[in-house]
């Protein structure tokens, strides 16, 4: 049901057309992606801003159905709210390739078939092989004399060879036959075209470079502990910001229309004070420091965030792995802070 942000009415399924009716009727400004964005946003439960489904579609990789069940709007609206907002919207190839549906379909596959790749459970192996016997004779269809000559035909159009060099094989042979000199002078050159576009970067655009680069890099390295918390914010319906970014600091977790930061510190990256002592030595992969000199880079980061009015709430990994109700846990917190 759906609810017209102008007249406070139900708008029947077949009255698509009633809201611009009604702007017009009762003078309201705006073009038709003026008026349809405002009625989108009258009737949803929190405001999808540009940048808060930019941070869910594209960073944190919600699929569509993600993105319905969790604000309850249907996918005509979700597929306007992206191209309102210029954000790029991904086709069906590659939405199976995001990291998020991957994990999704592993966990699927191992529930029904035991397995995290459908393709290795044995019986299905052998229904694929059946198939393929009756419809190429052979069991395997890159076995196929038909699939070959077809493969070949659009290699050849497409590319104009039969093949392309890649990471697997022709790629890896090549460069093991490149001589030494060669190698460094491919090298040297990669390196002086990617210094040369580095250096011409300005200001806003190596800070937005970071900020890409650091995405990539949490998405494989973000810890347990953070999905925790965000499975929690999840079932509590608290919209979230994952990773969010003031000036050139990265933050855990900031609550949608809130001044409020999550930090979720590990026992040993952040140098727990119940367990270290200041002058205690700790060996990071990239260097070695005392607690009381990484105690003082994140009241640093604090201090910047209250800069910007912003309150930081720091959930410890020994708080985490000693609740027995995590829900309670971050409610206290957000609570504590809030108060």
């Amino acid at each position: 049901m759906k609810i017209c942000f102008i007249c406070k009415k139900e708008i029947q399924r077949y009255d698509g057309k009633h809201i611009y009716y009604c702007a017009r009727k009762n003078n309201i400004v705006g073009d038709k992606k003026e008026i349809r964005l405002k009625h989108i946003n009258f009737n949803l439960k929190s405001k999808l801003s540009k940048d808060f489904l930019f941070e869910l579609y594209i960073n944190q990789e919600f699929s569509l159905p993600d993105i319905q069940e969790k604000f309850e709007i249907d996918f005509k609206s979700i597929m306007f709210l992206l191209d309102y907002y210029g954000i790029p919207r991904r086709d069906h190839s590659k939405a199976k390739r995001t990291t998020r549906m991957v994990n999704k379909t592993e966990v699927t596959n191992i529930l029904r078939y035991g397995v995290k790749n459908v393709s290795s459970n044995e019986k299905i192996k052998e229904k694929r092989k059946k198939t393929f016997i009756k419809r190429y004779k052979v069991d395997n269809i890159r076995k196929s004399e038909w699939f070959k000559k077809y493969y070949a035909d659009l290699m050849q159009e497409r590319y104009g060879k039969g093949s392309l060099p890649n990471i697997f094989g022709n790629m890896n042979k090549w460069w093991e036959n490149v001589s030494p000199k060669e190698k460094e002078y491919r090298i040297n050159k990669l390196h002086s075209g990617f210094h040369k576009w580095f250096d011409s970067l300005t200001d806003e655009e190596l800070e937005e470079y970071a900020r890409v680069r650091t995405r990539v890099l949490v998405k494989a390295s973000s810890s347990q502990l953070e999905y925790k918390i965000l499975d929690v914010l999840d079932a509590l319906s608290i919209p979230y910001i994952h990773q969010f970014w003031i000036s050139r600091k990265s933050y855990d977790v900031r609550i949608v229309d809130t001044n409020l930061l999550l930090e979720i510190n590990g026992d040993y990256w952040h140098c727990n004070p119940t367990k270290y002592r200041e002058n205690d030595i700790v060996k990071f992969p990239d260097r070695e420091i005392k607690a009381k000199q990484k105690w003082e880079e994140d009241k640093k980061k604090v201090a910047l965030a209250q800069k910007y009015n912003y309150n930081v709430v720091t959930v410890w990994e020994q708080e985490i792995n000693e609740s027995e109700d995590l829900i309670s846990l971050i409610l206290d917190k957000i609570n504590e802070c809030i108060e």
